[in-house]
């Protein structure tokens, strides 16, 4: 497959798929209204693979950026201009590391290549924000004023994900492969741990941020929605406190409605005007209309609400509720007479404000040109005559006597309130909830793309239940500590790796040191085995040369000894001395020769019962054993894995000084016996000869010491030595025990799995 796509295509594919998959994975931190993210592996993924293949795969980078911008909504143009600020930052990355490290991979060899990465990557990371960021403030996708935050957060995010990546991907081309195949997740798993890390704490820093500012937010919308509520509670009762100053009233007069009216409408800043209109039947219009005009107001005539909004002569119907008094009368002096039932929203608030006995809310109407634009709602206090009784439903509905209205301007009430107060980048919305879909809104504008979950004050007044809506107009606000973390955590997640890197590179370079002195020391112990091997043989060729003119001095000595009748007997002490003699330095050669194979032998293990080793000792000794009258007894024994020849000597020296080391007139008796301790057999010879004093039990096993004469014991001291020798070779030790009753206990162990060191 290779050879067809060929190995540049093949690595420029592989690259930017890794961009991709890293960088699609890692658009859950991505700053809000921006183009970076908290952590951007694909830079260290870049750089990594640039410095591992070189150039030919910048196009892979490209590739990999652009589809992920093209994927984030950016745009092709945009998509086409970050993609190249992403593989120009590579190709300045690769071109820092060649420059300080002259090596392809960085990791080889340990230092100082690892340390060059942790100034060459951080570096290059200025390439790729300054370039983005420049690009989308050319083409409008941020504010010049978001700029600096977002080139910030561009570093940080590429840096960190350069300092992590790009020595994680190469430790696994580093050389020696032998040794960086232990280090490869020594130093990958801190690094990915590291990774988790930071973006852990970002999240969580985000999340507490963005809590925080939620909270904030709320509160702050609680003050402005309350404000508002305040403002229309406060309409409300002045209007009801207008209807009970007409029912407290026998005659009310213009002038005397004139003053009470005025000083409410100073204090609720949403009431537009304050107007009575009381019930005027067919048959009274025309006096009304006549009386009004007698009194200073000649063009007083009766209104009504037209199908596009002006007012027009009234028809003729039943019942009427023109405006008869007005305030501000100077300003609305045009909207006496104006009937508010012809209108069926405001008809509709009158009926029910009759029916029910109490202050009614209407619902949103369109306010007349001269009260102001946007929508509205009237307040109305019903006023019944006094001398008529209004319990029920139709006793109310011949007992009104008008209705008390207030003009309630939305859109000015909401104004009042929030003067002074921080609203900016708040969407604030009035909604009166019983009405129809689409009827409901009374300020603001439905809600639009991008705006936050509103938060929601409800409240009945007038029969209605109305609610304020406050929403954020934009994302959510920046985790502004959430980055003050992470630019922290740039420099410690720079100081971790460089420890990390410090501690796997000196170890990766200890470790090549001694895998070269090991190698340097293998050359060394073969040749010290060969050196062994010629001095095993020199050893046996010179015994053996020794040996023949030994033998031949002491068996002529012998011969002159026995043969020569003229001899004095100070000659003849003289070859017996001689004789002898020689019969001391074969012995001694003989033993010498005997530890020159233990020490050059090659050990060949097998499961030997041990009982079977010291019958063959005895075998060998029973001349002397015979000879002494010694008595051998033989405990229970177990099967071993032994080099089985040693072993037999092993027991022979020790049974052979048991015979030997006899106290005068008693006849020796050995006891052999083994017992398991832990991972170990331990064995016993036990005597009951002439003992060895406690500050010789060390000494007995040196090379050619002796605790007796030589005329009273013979030997030359080595048998001991030899012994020590084959159990150490057995991977166990060896010692003696002098106990009370006399004599001596020699013990030693062997592996209870066999082996030897």
């Amino acid at each position: 497959m290779l050879r067809k796509v060929g190995l540049p295509a093949f690595r420029i594919a592989v690259v930017a798929l890794a961009y991709f998959l890293a960088g699609r994975l890692l658009s859950v931190v991505e700053v809000p209204e921006g183009y970076a993210t908290a952590v951007w592996p694909p830079a260290g993924i870049a750089l990594a693979a640039a410095i591992l293949w070189g150039p030919s795969v910048l196009p892979g980078v490209w590739l990999g950026s652009f589809g992920i911008h093209l994927t984030r909504e950016a745009g092709t143009l945009p998509a086409l201009w970050l993609a190249i600020g992403s593989t120009l930052q590579a190709a300045a990355g690769l071109a820092l590391t060649r420059r300080m490290v002259k090596r392809a991979n960085p990791m080889d060899f340990g230092q100082p290549g690892p340390r060059a990465l942790l100034v060459a990557g951080p570096l290059s990371c200025f390439v790729s924000p300054t370039w983005g960021v420049f690009t989308l403030v050319v083409l409008g996708r941020i504010a010049q004023a978001d700029a600096p935050f977002n080139w910030a957060a561009w570093w940080v995010g590429d840096t960190i994900g350069v300092i992590l990546f790009v020595p994680a991907v190469l430790a696994w081309t580093a050389q020696p492969a032998e040794i960086w195949r232990r280090r490869r997740w020594t130093l990958t798993a801190p690094l990915l741990a590291c990774f988790i890390g930071v973006v852990a704490i970002y999240a969580f820093a985000q999340t507490w941020d963005r809590r925080e500012a939620e909270n904030q937010s709320r509160e702050h919308h609680k003050v402005i929605a309350e404000a508002i509520h305040r403002e229309i509670r406060q309409a409300a009762e002045n209007v009801i406190g207008l209807g009970s100053f007409f029912d407290a009233s026998n005659v009310v007069e213009r002038d005397e409605f004139a003053v009470f009216a005025a000083p409410k409408l100073e204090r609720a800043s949403g009431l537009s005007a304050l107007t009575w209109n009381p019930v005027v039947r067919r048959s009274e219009r025309a006096p009304m209309e006549t009386a009004m005009r007698a009194h200073g107001f000649p063009d007083f005539t009766f209104q009504e609400y037209g199908l596009a909004g002006e007012l027009r002569p009234a028809a003729e119907r039943d019942r009427y509720f023109p405006i008869l008094f007005i305030e501000p009368q100077k300003t609305y002096e045009s909207l006496l007479g104006f009937d508010i039932a012809s209108e069926p929203v405001r008809a509709a608030a009158i009926e029910r404000a009759i029916e029910d006995g109490r202050p009614t809310v209407s619902r949103r109407i369109h306010l007349l040109q001269e009260i102001g634009p946007g929508w509205g709602a009237l307040l109305m206090a019903p006023v019944y005559r006094k001398e008529t009784p209004h319990r029920s439903t139709e006793e109310r509905r011949a007992a009104i006597d008008g209705v008390v209205v207030g003009v309630l301007q939305v859109q000015k009430l909401v104004e009042q309130a929030v003067a002074g107060r921080e609203t900016q980048g708040l969407v604030i919305r009035v909604r009166d909830s019983d009405a129809g879909a689409g009827e409901s809104l009374l300020y603001g504008k439905e809600a639009a793309t991008g705006e936050g979950k509103p938060d929601v004050l409800e409240w009945s007044a007038g029969g209605r239940r109305w609610q304020i809506e406050i929403a954020n107009a934009g994302p959510p606000p920046r985790a502004e500590s959430a980055w003050i973390v992470l630019l922290a955590g740039v420099g410690l997640a720079g100081l971790f790796v460089a420890f990390v890197l410090e501690v796997a590179t000196r170890q990766t370079e200890v470790e090549r040191i001694v895998a070269l002195r090991t190698r340097e020391l293998g050359r060394a112990n073969d040749e010290l085995q060969k050196s062994n091997i010629e001095l095993q043989r020199f050893a046996h060729v010179a015994s053996h040369d020794l040996r023949e003119p030994l033998r031949a001095l002491g068996a002529y000595a012998q011969l002159l000894n026995e043969s020569a009748d003229a001899l004095t007997p100070d000659h003849r002490k003289f070859l017996e001395r001689i004789v002898h003699a020689a019969h001391r330095m074969q012995t001694l050669v003989d033993d010498l020769l005997a530890l020159s194979r233990v020490e050059g032998s090659v050990a060949t293990m097998s499961a030997v019962p041990v009982g079977q080793l010291v019958d063959m000792a005895l075998e060998n000794l029973e001349p002397r054993i015979e000879a002494a009258g010694a008595v051998v007894e033989i405990g229970e024994l177990p099967e071993v894995t032994c080099d089985a020849s040693p072993i037999v000597q092993l027991f022979q020296n020790l049974i052979g000084n048991a015979v030997k080391f006899r106290r005068p007139g008693v006849a020796p008796r050995v006891h052999i016996e083994g017992r398991r301790v832990g991972r170990f057999w331990e064995f016993a010879v036990r005597d009951n000869g002439i003992g060895i004093a406690p500050e010789h039990h060390e000494r007995v096993f040196e090379m050619f010491e002796r605790l007796h004469p030589r005329e009273r014991y013979g030997g030359t001291g080595i048998g001991l030595a030899i012994c020590r020798k084959i159990v150490e070779r057995h991977g166990g030790r060896i010692w003696v025990e002098s106990p009370p009753e006399g004599g001596s206990v020699f013990r030693f162990t062997l592996r209870a799995e066999g082996g030897t060191e």
